[in-house]
């Protein structure tokens, strides 16, 4: 470890490079670079010490002046920290080029030093033990305590709430966003096994990412998605389609995937594999493909439906494949061929649907059926839908009719192959573990996306995967107290302000993070967690085994939530249970390096900072076996096979997903009634200088994620035309559920009648506390609707939804929302 590369300054400050190629390495778009000046000087000088190779760490306390180099990582990316005289000045990437950071996570350490760091205990001044005035929650009005009246208010609360409700009355949780990585201060493991051992608290169930795949596409092929080999792909594929899929821009956030993904893809290229994206947006997987298909959203299975249509009525699916590989063809076939509905899907039909021309949904057909060895990838973004389990298990059987499955080069693979290490050389041996939860005792449930029904209507009965769900449980409590550990739930869960209806029923909420965060401004009583910097830890992401150093001492009086938990157990009784006897960061941390195959003590590795685990470069080949051997490696269905009708879906009897997939109709989209009040369809697709939430509050990323500070919208020119907005107008994005601020970009890379609007800004209302107010910060979120794409998966439907946009003349500021103090 520790190469360089010779032209990595050179590479930063965009030298014999032409302006696309400057932007994408630095992973701005085109539209959002054309509003924006790229002068800052803060990001370009981190991405270029990113040729400081990787150095073994140093004493903590060096002589004055002296540099220091440590080493740390987080999703973004594995990081080399340079801090000098006590403070944190630059960040660079461990071992680049092999590993490049995303460019936001060379910007972590302005997260240490962001203003709105939470430094000291503060508690609500409406807030009294056991309520006090809910109607003023999200009001910045705190008195700060020390950190022993914080650690008394917070076990009498829970002490009062099990005493009086019981267990079920708390709400425990880490939702809404991705949390900070490290093996030990994981904050899942941190809440859930201090709730557990305290007896237990109501849990959610739920997905934000990927639900529809987790619990749809097993009914199909028997898991989740399959471990498919990009090693078999460079070497195999002949055809490549992106279908909802973006990997160029959505990896940025995923370390070491990075620098891996964009090679793979140059590698396509090079060896000459044509690539097709169908998607709403052309995004920056979309340029290099070879072809972009502007789908109208919600129409995907349509679109795979048609497809399906053309291969069975021309005779150009595999019906060998079909007999042998899978189960229930015949509903399918007659559903496709419209003997069950009398509305045969063919592509005149898809194309009312999709706004792709027949004639090219039936060469696009053809295309698919007569290649030999076409790869399909599918990330996310269409299964955060309305019924986004009918996409997933419609491109499953539209890949079974292709009868691919099992051969090189073919198939069908959830994203890019390299998503956390997923379809990459396989690792050979074991890394370090993680910090033990504890089972839950409680089983009464929430379902994510029922949370604020739940609570407003309760009580209410939910399904979920063949599940029902009470709320609350006969004889059981509904929910008194929250207790979340960072998460930015409320920013990142639906519907916002049907969120802050619900919040308003909870007597008390509890919030330990590191920032002023939307959630944060929401609670009761509020804790200082230190940040990544300000603690050690272990991590791992693929092959690589992190050292995460402590780098500077804890600002203000944060802690870790191990620390708190810690003393919390103490004083709730539970304290050798919760620490078993391991009451030090280190001796954990020892605990946990203990059980790794690393051939070097602890001692070793914490000096040397990081360890490559071997790993195995053979290409692999998804559903071989099962395609080898049907009876010998079946497939975890009922019937072994591939399932396209489930009979387990149809003794379910969900009204909202059939046991063959098929288009459905969503609530609202471009071909609904309401299109004369909402014209508009809103994505909101993942950040380029975000991680979800992260780092939205660092002013140094603004010169590059925000157009005249407030969060870009993107809009086609004839839709912005019809509004006589143009590039940097402000703008209010509205519908019935909510209305935000946001600046135009005006660009040509989302198709008309549709607007994108980058999820993960946070949620800044203009007047703090009131349900409805207009949200300067541009969240997403207090537009989209809180409701599961169906019984079965219970997905979010952020991706399904409408609205209107309109020129602003309020004069509004987007972020002069100040940090809270004391008063």
């Amino acid at each position: 470890m520790g190469a360089t590369r010779k032209d990595g300054r050179a590479k930063a400050n965009g030298a014999g490079m032409n302006r696309r190629e400057f932007l994408r390495d630095l992973g701005l778009s085109a539209a959002t670079a054309g509003a924006t000046l790229l002068t800052g000087p803060a990001i370009l000088d981190s991405s270029a010490s990113a040729a400081t190779p990787m150095t073994t760490s140093t004493p903590l306390d060096p002589p004055a002046g002296t540099e220091q180099v440590l080493t740390s990582a987080d999703s973004e990316g594995l990081i080399n920290v340079h801090v000098k005289d006590g403070r944190i000045f630059r960040l660079s990437s461990l071992n680049y080029p092999e590993n490049e950071a995303a460019p936001m996570a060379l910007n972590w350490h302005h997260r240490v030093y962001a203003p709105d760091r939470i430094l000291y205990p503060m508690v609500r001044r409406d807030w009294k033990p056991g309520g006090g005035n809910p109607m003023t929650r999200g009001v910045p009005s705190y008195r700060r305590v020390s950190w022993a009246e914080a650690f008394d208010l917070v076990a009498r609360e829970l002490e009062r709430v099990k005493g009086r409700y019981r267990n079920e009355a708390i709400l425990g949780s880490v939702i809404g966003g991705w949390q900070t990585a490290g093996n030990l201060h994981t904050k899942v493991g941190q809440v859930s096994r201090f709730l557990g051992l305290y007896g237990g608290y109501t849990s959610l169930i739920g997905n934000k990412s990927y639900a529809c795949w987790q619990w749809g596409a097993p009914y199909s092929w028997g898991q989740m998605y399959p471990d498919d080999s990009m090693a078999d792909t460079l070497a195999n594929t002949t055809l490549f389609i992106f279908w909802a899929s973006d990997p160029i821009d959505c990896l940025k956030v995923r370390a070491p995937s990075y620098a891996r993904i964009r090679e793979w893809v140059k590698t396509m290229k090079q060896r000459g594999i044509k690539l097709i994206t169908i998607d709403p947006v052309y995004t920056e997987t979309a340029e290099i493909s070879d072809e972009w298909i502007p789908i109208r959203p919600g129409g995907d299975s349509a679109l795979m439906a048609a497809m399906a249509y053309v291969m069975i009525s021309e005779n150009l699916y595999s019906k060998a494949f079909v007999d042998t590989y899978t189960y229930g063809f015949e509903p399918f076939r007659q559903y496709v061929m419209g003997e069950t509905d009398k509305q045969p899907k063919t592509p005149e039909w898809a194309a009312r649907l999709t706004d792709i021309p027949a004639d090219r949904i039936r060469a696009l057909a053809h295309q698919y059926a007569q290649t030999p060895r076409v790869k399909i990838s599918c990330a996310r973004g269409i299964q955060r839908n309305d019924h986004g389990e009918q996409q997933v298990r419609m491109l499953i059987t539209l890949a079974a009719l292709k009868g691919e499955f099992g051969l090189p080069g073919g198939g069908l693979s959830f994203e890019i192959p390299g998503f956390a290490g997923a379809g990459d050389a396989r690792v050979r041996g074991r890394g370090p573990d993680l910090f033990p939860g504890v089972q839950n005792p409680v089983t009464q449930i929430i379902l994510d996306q029922q949370f604020a029904n739940a609570v407003l209507n309760a009580p209410v009965t939910m399904h979920h995967n063949g599940k029902t769900y009470q709320y609350p449980q006969p004889g059981k409590s509904e929910l008194k107290l929250i207790y979340w550990v960072g998460g930015a739930v409320l920013n990142q869960h639906d519907q916002i302000n049907l969120t802050l209806q619900a919040l308003q029923k909870i007597e008390t909420i509890i919030v330990q993070d590191s920032w002023w965060t939307p959630t944060a401004r929401m609670a009761d009583i509020v804790l200082p967690i230190n940040t990544l910097f300000e603690r050690n830890d272990i991590t791992q992401f693929w092959r690589y085994v992190v050292y995460q150093h402590k780098i500077i001492e804890p600002l203000g009086e944060s802690k870790s939530d191990f620390e708190v938990f810690t003393e919390l157990a103490a004083r709730l009784g539970f304290k050798d249970k919760f620490t078993m006897g391991m009451e030090t960061e280190d001796a954990w941390l020892r605990k946990l390096y203990s059980v790794a195959q690393i051939p070097m003590s602890y001692e070793r590795f914490r000096e040397v900072g990081s360890y490559e685990l071997p790993v195995d470069e053979a290409p692999y080949v998804a559903f071989a076996d099962f395609r080898r051997d049907p009876a010998g490696h079946p497939l975890n269905t009922p019937s072994g096979k591939i399932e396209i009708y489930s009979e387990t879906i149809a003794k379910y009897g969900y009204a909202d997903c059939p046991p063959t997939p098929q288009w459905m109709e969503p609530f609202e989209w471009l071909g609904s009634a309401k299109t004369q009040q909402y014209p508009l369809h809103l994505i909101n697709k993942h950040p380029q200088w975000r991680r979800h939430s992260s780092y939205d509050n660092v002013e140094t990323l603004h010169q590059f994620s925000k157009v005249r500070g407030h969060e870009p919208v993107w809009i086609n020119p004839k839709d912005a035309a019809a509004r006589a907005v143009k590039t940097g107008d402000i703008v209010r994005v509205f519908n019935d559920r909510g209305q935000v601020l946001a600046a135009a970009v005006v660009t040509q890379q989302v198709r008309p009648q549709v607007v994108v609007l980058h999820q993960g800004a946070w949620y800044r209302p203009e007047e703090p506390g009131k349900i409805g107010a207009l949200d300067r910060g541009g969240c997403v979120n207090t537009l989209t609707a809180q409701r599961g794409t169906s019984q079965l998966a219970q997905g979010p439907v952020c991706h399904t939804g409408l609205v209107q946009i309109e020129k602003y003349f309020g004069g509004a500021r987007p972020n002069d929302w100040a940090p809270v103090q004391p008063s």
